[in-house]
């Protein structure tokens, strides 16, 4: 059998993204592209320095997959 897995539609991540998507977390093991989003855009908000590498990081099949690593440069005044 050789069968091939779906692969999901994800959009590329904006620029800038309004107001409207950096609602509040509800479910805080969600790890969908908008919550990252949301919570990276928090903690800028507060103060926190994160910097957004793109990088390519292989799936288990070897098909590369673009994806953002987020660096914690400094924390200027953020709030825990």
């Amino acid at each position: 059998m050789n069968e091939k897995k779906a692969t999901p539609n994800i959009e590329p991540a904006p620029k800038e993204l309004g107001p409207e998507s950096t609602a509040p977390i509800t479910n805080p093991g969600d790890n969908s592209v908008a919550a990252q989003r949301a919570r990276v855009l928090e903690l800028k908000r507060r103060g926190f320095e994160i910097l957004t590498q793109w990088v390519h990081d292989p799936t288990d099949c070897g098909k590369l997959h673009r994806v953002a690593l987020y660096v914690l440069l400094r924390e200027t005044g953020g709030q825990a």
